[in-house]
C-alpha cells in the first residue's frame, strides 16, 4: 500500500475521529485544541489523500516523548505506523541533534513493533510510573 506523510498538525476533527476508532477516550474539543498547540513534532499519514494516521511527539529540546501514533484500523499492517514512526523520530533527531531521549508508553501487545525501532523496555529496577487524574 502507497502512503504519504505530511509535516502537519491533524485537525482536531481528525485527531477526535482517531482517537475513537482505537478506543482511546473521549476529549472535548476545547481539550484537542490544547492538546495539539503542544506538539513538537507531527506527522499526517495519507493513503490516497485519504486521511489514515497521526503520530505526535511532545517534548522539551532534550527530552521528547512519541505521544500519539494512531493508524486507522483499515491502515494497519500496511507499514503507514513505522513510517510515521520513523518520520518522528528522524524529525526529533533532525531538529534537536543527536543526543536526545525519546520515550513513549507502549500500548498492550506493541511492544515487539517498537523494539524494531531501537527502542528498549525499561528495567525492573527503573521501573516507570505515572499519576492519572
Amino acid at each position: 500500500m502507497d502512503f504519504s506523510l505530511i509535516d502537519r498538525r491533524p485537525s482536531v476533527d481528525e485527531y477526535m475521529m482517531a482517537r475513537s476508532t482505537v478506543e482511546w477516550g473521549v476529549l472535548t474539543k476545547e481539550q484537542v485544541i490544547k492538546v495539539l498547540n503542544k506538539d513538537a513534532h507531527h506527522v499526517i499519514g495519507l493513503v490516497n489523500n485519504e486521511f489514515a494516521g497521526l503520530g505526535r511527539a511532545i517534548g522539551d529540546g532534550m527530552y521528547f516523548y512519541i505521544q500519539d501514533l494512531i493508524v486507522m484500523p483499515k491502515f494497519q499492517k500496511s507499514g503507514l505506523g513505522g513510517g510515521i514512526l520513523q518520520s518522528l523520530i528522524d524529525r526529533v533527531h533532525t531538529e534537536n541533534g543527536q543526543s536526545v531521549f525519546i520515550g513513549l508508553m507502549a500500548a498492550e501487545k506493541t511492544q515487539g513493533f517498537y523494539e524494531k525501532y531501537g527502542f528498549k523496555a525499561r528495567k525492573s529496577s527503573a521501573p516507570g510510573m505515572y499519576l492519572f487524574k
